[in-house]
């Protein structure tokens, strides 16, 4: 996605100016780069991404969901504010293509977000989970989303006839409204737009590496609580160890955007090279305000064949995502019929945080057999003769205090801004999230929407903000 750098250095003419330097190109970036463009200042953003492949990129390993199911006023805005960006884009993608088949716009092929309003389907088996959507469900309609409905056992059957619906009490369903701003799209294509937009307010692309970042004590340091500013960053260009070295001054702000390395980030590169400034106990401390790592989620790409006759149909190409009770998921995949994704968390026990990147090249196939296979096959019986045509895996950014996003500036930095550990929500989060780091950047304070909740000091103070709507 990123524009590749050569292995020459770019010139210290075209990092002439950049003052705000986003590291990580991956959505939570591009998206911070388009609202710092819109407010003027692309001239003065740079953003540096490892890998222009993207090959371990979270969100393009992603469901490519968008929802507003949440419990926290916060997440449910936040994904209310993403879906109408995502929208203005597919709307404006449709327009470019109708005029490129008109022959009236350019002939470059533009890729589409592609976003499927189908909707979310979350299923209750008793009334304690069943009072909790109803909740949920008036928090949502407070946060102005009215396109998310409650139904009972029959009129989940009456929906959605291929549901086995014996052992269910209820559920909320998106997927009948007209007006739903629910759904699943297509990451690489959300990305494109956004690079592209970012580009056209002349934000700077780089491929590269942060190889360090040099702080100064700002004097109003203590032994237990130092505050440090970012002054500039070394900036290693391609991925190869021996590939020239630039350095960036004068930053107003580092916005970290590396989503599931973003503590191993300010480790490698604030912390220890910063050794002088700040004590292992003082690294420690700051290490501790960023708790994020990287956990594997599986995805598996399946297609039911519908050879054989079951009590229930096979659902259709327009299959909202279910959430079974059991935390099972599944939607429809691609516009033929039969074909799906599905996935699962682990179980807590199993569910450990990885250390390298090369651990997604394994997929826990056992996790589909023992778990995924059998609640998929009792909940929809049409299921039972599915075949895994294939699978991968994919980094979340796991905030192990709550599974929510961190957004601010980090206590212990005066322009270290964070923002991350969205925990599986990143990616419909990210148009949000870059509008709030914009807003902190610009005036200070949050204005479209206060995530204050989503700040430092719930860290600080080690105190979970939960949402009861994790998938």
């Amino acid at each position: 996605m990123a524009t590749s750098a050569a292995a020459a250095p770019i010139g210290r003419q075209l990092l002439a100016g950049r003052s705000i330097a986003i590291c990580g190109g991956g959505v939570m970036g591009l998206a911070t780069a388009v609202h710092l463009g819109r407010q003027g200042l692309g001239n003065k953003v740079v953003i540096i991404e490892r890998d222009a492949s993207y090959k371990y990129c979270s969100a393009l390993l992603s469901a490519g969901g968008v929802r507003q199911q949440f419990s926290l006023p916060e997440n449910i805005l936040m994904s209310k504010y993403s879906s109408e960006f995502l929208l203005d884009y597919t709307v404006c993608e449709q327009q470019k293509r109708l005029a490129q088949e008109a022959g009236d716009g350019d002939d470059d092929q533009r890729e589409m977000i592609a976003f499927k309003p189908h909707g979310y389907l979350f299923l209750a088996e008793n009334t304690d989970q069943e009072a909790i959507l109803k909740t949920n469900n008036e928090t949502q309609r407070s946060c102005g989303v009215d396109w998310i409905h409650m139904a009972d056992q029959q009129k989940l059957t009456d929906l959605y006839p291929w549901l086995n619906t014996e052992d269910l009490v209820g559920g909320t369903y998106s997927h009948k409204d007209q007006h739903t701003k629910e759904g699943y799209f297509d990451p690489w294509g959300f990305m494109q737009c956004m690079k592209r937009e970012a580009i056209s307010q002349n934000v700077l692309f780089v491929e590269g590496q942060v190889d360090a970042v040099n702080c100064s004590d700002t004097g109003s340091s203590s032994s237990s609580d130092p505050l440090l500013r970012v002054e500039s960053i070394h900036l290693r260009h391609g991925k190869k160890d021996n590939n020239d070295i630039e350095e960036i001054k004068g930053l107003e702000a580092l916005i970290n955007t590396t989503g599931a390395w973003s503590r191993e980030f300010v480790e490698q590169t604030i912390c220890l090279p910063n050794a002088a400034l700040l004590s292992e106990p003082q690294q420690e401390a700051i290490l501790d305000l960023i708790p994020i790592e990287r956990r594997k989620r599986c995805i598996f790409y399946i297609h039911c064949p519908a050879k054989q006759s079951f009590s229930h149909p096979m659902p259709d190409e327009t299959t909202p995502l279910t959430v079974d009770p059991a935390g099972v998921y599944f939607r429809s995949e691609g516009s033929s019929p039969g074909h799906f994704i599905c996935g699962v968390s682990p179980l807590a026990h199993l569910d450990h945080s990885f250390s390298d990147d090369e651990s997604l090249e394994t997929v826990d196939h056992d996790l589909f057999e023992e778990v995924i296979w059998p609640t998929l096959a009792h909940r929809v019986p049409a299921f039972n003769e599915l075949k895994v045509k294939s699978a991968w895996s994919g980094f979340y950014d796991y905030n192990y205090l709550d599974q929510n996003g961190i957004i601010g500036y980090h206590p212990n930095f005066t322009n270290l801004i964070c923002a991350g550990g969205f925990s599986g929500h990143g990616l419909q989060m990210s148009p949000a999230a870059g509008n709030a780091v914009t807003e902190l950047l610009v005036h200070g304070e949050f204005r479209t929407m206060d995530l204050s909740a989503f700040g430092f000091d719930r860290l600080v103070a080690d105190e979970p903000y939960l949402e009861t709507g994790i998938v």
